[in-house]
């Protein structure tokens, strides 16, 4: 359970087999410039070097706390398992393979203390697997309605920052494909407040096996959450899920080689 504690954020890490990425991750929270926080890594029955790798860091830094799963039960419910061991007075998720700039925790929450928001979300850069960018930034709105979340994924669980008695309140639901997407919009839907920061704060990394990789199978899933989660119409679900497609070719359009560059997750994003 949750206590009200002097600690400022907590941070919820699902993982499976993650090897690849995760240093990197647990490295962005390492460089973070606010310091009062605590690093939950939930492994969901990784088969790699996952946990051997998160344990050595454990061993250095007694903020950064491991939480095994034998068996793979899925992302939203190793968040969940997360959310129930969290002390902060905000929590925030970060993705294995996702990546912070050293001011993402202490630009949010100041904006979440000075605006007495919910949820405080952030811009990101796109990056591929080597750490490149590979689409053209992400500038978020200064503020998320639900009608808007409903067709424009403006919030990703790497980007957000959000006050602990929510996360008590609602949890991720285990049903569907986009737990992240029913998840905003069940917060949304109960008028939570949500602010942007429009500065780029994180990277989203893009994968061959992540759920970005393949648009027409994560549409298909986006459907089930308007027709089940929301208890839209089909035509309804259909319509809203072609603006969002539309909205989404837009979003990870392809950047020209000649654009490329590289980024250095240690340093703040005002220096890219």
């Amino acid at each position: 359970m949750m206590t009200e504690t002097a600690l400022s954020v907590s941070i919820v890490m699902p993982v499976l087999n993650g090897e690849r990425f995760i240093r990197q991750a647990i490295e962005s929270v390492l460089h973070q410039t606010l310091q009062s926080w605590e690093l939950i890594v939930v492994d969901d029955g990784s088969s790699d070097h996952t946990k051997e790798i998160v344990q050595k860091y454990q061993k250095d830094d007694a903020r950064i706390r491991l939480i095994c799963r034998e068996q793979t039960g899925g992302t939203a419910a190793a968040r969940n398992e997360g959310f129930r061991c969290c002390s902060g007075k905000y929590v925030a998720l970060l993705d294995g393979d996702d990546l912070w700039y050293p001011d993402k925790l202490e630009l949010q929450y100041k904006a979440a203390e000075e605006m007495h928001a919910d949820i405080i979300y952030c811009s990101y850069h796109i990056i591929d697997e080597n750490n490149v960018k590979c689409n053209r930034d992400f500038i978020v709105p200064g503020q998320i309605s639900y009608n808007l979340a409903l067709v424009k994924s403006v919030m990703s669980c790497s980007t957000v920052l959000i006050r602990a008695e929510v996360v008590r309140e609602f949890q991720f639901s285990e049903e569907f494909y986009h737990e992240d997407l029913a998840y905003w919009l069940e917060l949304l839907q109960h008028h939570k407040k949500a602010f942007g920061i429009k500065k780029p704060l994180a990277c989203y990394r893009i994968v061959k096996s992540s759920k970005t990789s393949n648009k027409f199978f994560t549409e298909k899933k986006r459907w089930l959450v308007y027709k089940k989660f929301c208890g839209f119409s089909a035509f309804k679900a259909t319509i809203l899920t072609g603006i969002s497609a539309m909205l989404g070719v837009y979003k990870y359009r392809w950047i020209p080689p000649k654009m490329k560059i590289s980024i250095n997750i240690q340093q703040p994003a005002e220096h890219l």
